[in-house]
């Protein structure tokens, strides 16, 4: 998915051809009909990413399908698209705060989750857990984030070095 939507990118920036948002779309709800249910956390999450960075609105069924993920990553997705207006429907957080909703939450499976949908503000359910905690204090403080919504990893550059354009800085190359 990283590699496809690069070159589509790049082939789009080049003026070759514009990206078809319909055609996109049906992939993406595809994908995510398809790897929601059955627990594929990672290629739900590159479809995710693929509907943000292409800015693709994700059906009803879509977000229902995602709501009910336990994977980290995925919630945090779902919940940045969301933000941004993605979803034709709201998500139901009730999965994700029932997952953050206990006292040792910092020190188990979905701390990641708990510390960046609270200083994201975008679940309520560990708030006051990241609050109260004085390591998860010093790094809200300091305004650590753990996911940066925009795009911060390196293009393909594939088996013949970068692509044209420009899309890879020097020090990648």
């Amino acid at each position: 998915m990283p590699t496809a939507l690069d070159v589509l990118t790049e082939k789009a920036q080049l003026g070759e051809f514009q990206v078809d948002e319909d055609a996109a779309g049906e992939v993406i709800e595809a994908l995510l009909l398809t790897h929601a249910p059955l627990r594929n956390a990672s290629e739900v999450a590159w479809a995710l990413w693929a509907a943000i960075k292409l800015d693709i609105k994700l059906s009803k069924e879509v977000a229902s399908a995602v709501s009910s993920s336990d994977d980290d990553f995925v919630a945090l997705l779902a919940l940045d698209a969301d933000e941004r207006g993605l979803f034709r429907s709201h998500l139901d957080l009730s999965n994700w705060e029932a997952l953050i909703d206990y006292d040792d939450v910092l020190s188990g499976p979905h701390w990641l989750l708990a510390y960046e949908s609270s200083v994201r503000k975008w679940l309520e359910s560990a708030r006051g857990r990241i609050s109260n905690d004085p390591f998860m204090k010093v790094l809200r403080t300091r305004r650590v984030r753990f996911y940066l919504p925009k795009e911060s990893r390196r293009p393909f550059t594939g088996p013949a070095g970068p692509l044209p354009g420009g899309l890879v800085p020097d020090e990648y190359v």
